[in-house]
């Protein structure tokens, strides 16, 4: 009789002071997250494992993703990674813009911010969009009809460099977009097409971007967004499409087809550019045939002394071979 007694008791015990501990378990504070946050940033090698620790515990996304996202947007860009980290089991359910702000701050962004736009999708593609249509609204124009004459795809102006090429950030936006979305790569060629100067520059820095990171060929789609471009009526849409053939070219990404070669041999006669003639020539220098020849002795009457100078030398070249 005892033994029941104390079973009895023990079993009221327990009745009443289990709705206590739940309750008690239930009202405990959830976890400082903007201060694990803050002592991660600043912590070093050997705390960073402890603190990771315990953020990794903490599987609710709801009280992970806000406040990491709130810290991008005032964290030092070299100690951002940390943050990145937290960030990645949870990308998907991330917003792109405190990304993408976070990527304006960079001088070169890291890939996690491309891979982790990637995971988000769609909502990072208008993101992205809008981001390069914000800054195309301080992007200043070329001080002159010229286009640039430099040997690369980016032109430089000493006065003003911003002038020339779209910001460092934009050329990222613009890699970005087509990297993380077939619909980005159709977004880019959109640009192309545009009568916008700003949206045509940043369309070729991304499109040269994306062949150059691309296994060969190229793309379909930019191989007839080029021919088309360089049949446009806008002088500046056919002198970023002759920028952007040359690596396509260049490196083998595509041949020369007797579409390319016809609209390039109308480039080399009538474009208003002598550097855009200079560039069409170079490239029709490359054609097989007798396709060189002819486009030297059209370069040779060309009105700007450097263009006549490259058939000249071409020409030279030939007739000693």
């Amino acid at each position: 009789m005892k033994a029941t007694h104390l079973t009895v008791a023990f079993l009221g015990f327990s009745i009443l002071i289990s709705p206590r501990l739940s309750s008690a378990a239930q009202s405990a504070p959830p976890p400082d997250v903007p201060a694990l946050l803050q002592k991660l940033v600043a912590s070093g090698e050997a705390q960073r494992g402890q603190i990771m620790d315990q953020l990794h515990q903490i599987q609710d996304p709801n009280l992970i993703v806000p406040p990491v996202l709130a810290a991008l947007d005032t964290v030092d860009p070299q100690d951002a990674w940390k943050l990145l980290d937290v960030l990645a089991p949870f990308s998907h359910l991330a917003r792109p813009e405190p990304l993408i702000r976070l990527a304006r701050r960079y001088v070169h962004v890291p890939s996690t911010i491309e891979t982790q736009l990637a995971t988000i999708g769609a909502p990072a593609r208008t993101a992205l969009l809008k981001a390069i249509a914000d800054a195309c609204t301080t992007w200043k124009p070329l001080p002159t009809k010229d286009l640039p004459s430099n040997d690369g795809p980016d032109g430089e102006v000493e006065d003003d460099p911003q002038a020339v090429r779209p910001q460092p950030f934009m050329e990222w936006a613009a890699r970005t977009l087509a990297s993380i979305s077939s619909s980005g790569l159709d977004d880019l060629i959109q640009m192309l097409r545009s009568r916008d100067a700003c949206r045509i520059n940043v369309a070729r820095a991304g499109l040269i971007s994306y062949v150059l990171n691309s296994q060969p060929p190229a793309d379909p789609r930019i191989v007839r967004a080029l021919s088309a471009a360089l049949n446009a009526p806008d002088p500046i849409v056919q002198a970023a499409a002759v920028q952007i053939v040359e690596p396509v070219i260049g490196y083998q990404y595509a041949k020369l087809t007797p579409g390319l070669t016809k609209s390039l041999f109308s480039i080399l006669k009538t474009h208003p550019d002598a550097e855009t003639r200079s560039r069409a020539l170079s490239l029709l220098l490359q054609a097989s045939g007798d396709t060189p020849k002819k486009a030297a002795e059209i370069a040779s009457h060309d009105p700007d002394g450097r263009v006549q100078d490259l058939a000249a030398n071409f020409l030279e070249e030939l007739s000693a071979r």
